[in-house]
């Protein structure tokens, strides 16, 4: 079952929705979760939100010219 709109903004979150099925998102929800937990992020803080973005990233294997496209435009 595909997702119904993009889980983030931005070039990551469509690059997910074209990519990635319901199932394996909710498997990275599931993923997403122990590693808050285990390494104790704080989404208050920016670098926290960058770690486990950098999770995500790897975990669901979104090529690097889509998270350069999606943090270039976060900077402009």
């Amino acid at each position: 079952k595909p997702l119904e709109e993009p889980p983030l903004p931005g070039a990551i979150g469509n690059w997910i929705l074209e990519h990635v099925d319901f199932d394996l998102w909710n498997v990275w929800i599931g993923q997403g979760t122990k590693v808050i937990n285990e390494l104790h992020l704080d989404f208050s803080r920016e670098e926290d939100q960058q770690s486990y973005e950098d999770y995500m990233i790897e975990f669901l294997g979104v090529p690097n010219e889509i998270v350069e496209q999606d943090r270039k435009a976060k900077t402009e």
